[in-house]
């Protein structure tokens, strides 16, 4: 079938150690909705094969926030928690992506909270280091954090 977060998900917390790269799948996540970057596709997702034989998930990389400089593309290229429409997705739908692997309720909500926050503070760090960082750019980030925090 068609690549998914879901199937990302349930395979990362299938293999052995997996559920700690299944939360860092679900921060990615957070991440790639809280900057609006629709290109979060499963070609940007690896693993590295640790010396002790389990996995973790690789950093991000590829990321940017397409919504600020492609504004026409609407679409995320996987969905999450059934939704397609990055400016569209909410906690409820993060949560429910992370429920359809099998992640606890009450866990899933720590992993996003503290995501959601530590985009946060990376805004605010990233504003005093570049101050001449496009404000649209800026506003598109507020925005899906406003959002992320907002929403049930």
């Amino acid at each position: 079938g068609r690549p998914s977060a879901r199937l990302i998900g349930e395979l990362l917390g299938s293999i052995p150690g997996g559920g700690r790269a299944a939360e860092e799948w679900l921060r990615q996540l957070v991440y790639h909705v809280a900057i609006g970057n629709n290109d979060a596709h499963a070609k940007n997702v690896s693993v590295i094969h640790e010396p002790d034989g389990t996995i973790a998930l690789a950093p991000l990389y590829d990321v940017a926030p397409t919504v600020w400089f492609l504004p026409s593309q609407s679409q995320a290229a996987l969905p999450i928690g059934g939704k397609w429409r990055i400016r569209e997705i909410e906690r409820s739908h993060l949560l429910a992506e992370a429920r359809s692997w099998g992640m606890p309720d009450a866990h899933a909500r720590t992993v996003i909270d503290a995501a959601v926050d530590a985009v946060g503070t990376g805004m605010t760090h990233a504003a005093e280091r570049h101050p001449l960082a496009p404000d649209g750019m800026r506003a598109v980030v507020a925005a899906q954090l406003e959002r992320l925090r907002n929403s049930s």
